[in-house]
């Protein structure tokens, strides 16, 4: 909207710049205006919200001053044609035309002008409902901003309660199915031992072997089975941490650029100031030539 407005405004002083010897706005919006807006209304730079919304308040009041020029400029015209009216009481018949003439010419110039004054007024409205809407925005961005970091700090905290948690869980698990696992052994060594001695001597050792070397197994199966898991979860918990930092690594490296971007052009304004400055001081002064006086 900001875009087409200023498009149709830049419309509206070129169809204005028709007949440079009869328009007096567009010379002085050529000129730069009274306070030196003139076509500095349409300068923008990429800034930030803030800048966008000082760039507006600084249009508005250029917009102030072309009205304030536009509308001395109308008061001089229409004291021009009370002018021209006054003499052409006192004029010839030859003057007489030629005043009518000018006093038409003032009077479409004073009616031009009038019309132009209007377009302004109005686009000054619009600028202003565009400021009004962009501070509306700006407080909604920072407001959006402000909810998302504190969002972002409470996830982090929130991830860091979890890996606690998990951590503890799986400690405690593990230690359970530990317990459990030696209690199984335990029962059934117990009864391989009783079925040992129920049985002959000679199947005791081979007896125990087999039901140690099975529990073992087990034992191996079940804790592969939850380290694989762990290890799993523990991926996932990473993958979501990675995913985190890297989203926060964009975000800082955005406002870095836009950080750098700002001081580079603070420094070339400021290196562009000094070599003026350097070149005003090293320009030679020029003596008048004065001359004797004739005798």
């Amino acid at each position: 909207n900001f875009g087409v407005s200023l498009v149709l405004f830049a419309v509206l002083v070129v169809s204005c710049c028709g007949d440079s010897q009869k328009t007096v706005l567009p010379a002085c919006f050529l000129r730069g205006g009274a306070g030196g807006g003139g076509w500095a209304l349409f300068k923008r730079r990429d800034s930030p919200s803030e800048r966008y919304r000082k760039e507006l308040e600084d249009q508005v009041a250029a917009l102030d001053r072309q009205l304030r020029t536009s509308r001395e400029e109308a008061m001089r015209l229409r004291k021009l044609v009370k002018l021209t009216s006054d003499s052409k009481r006192k004029a010839t018949v030859a003057e007489w035309k030629t005043t009518k003439s000018n006093q038409q010419s003032l009077h479409k110039e004073l009616s031009l002008l009038q019309q132009q004054i209007q377009q302004m007024e109005q686009f000054r409205e619009e600028l202003e409902k565009l400021l009004e809407v962009a501070h509306a925005r700006i407080k909604e961005l920072e407001q959006l901003l402000e909810k998302e970091s504190a969002k972002a700090v409470q996830l982090q905290k929130q991830h860091e309660l979890e890996m606690q948690e998990l951590r503890k869980s799986l400690v405690a698990k593990a230690q359970k199915q530990l317990e459990e696992i030696n209690r199984l052994m335990e029962q059934r060594i117990r009864e391989a031992t009783e079925a040992a001695r129920r049985e002959a001597l000679s199947e005791v050792d081979q007896t125990v072997a087999d039901a140690t070397q099975k529990v073992q197994r087990q034992a191996d199966r079940v804790l592969e089975k939850e380290r694989r898991l762990s290890q799993e979860a523990v991926e996932k918990e990473r993958v979501k941490m990675r995913k985190l930092v890297k989203a926060l690594a964009e975000r800082e490296k955005s406002l870095f650029a836009k950080h750098h971007a700002a001081e580079q052009r603070q420094s070339q304004a400021q290196s562009v100031k000094k070599n003026n400055s350097r070149r005003q001081q090293q320009a030679p002064i020029k003596t008048p030539n004065i001359r004797s006086p004739v005798k």
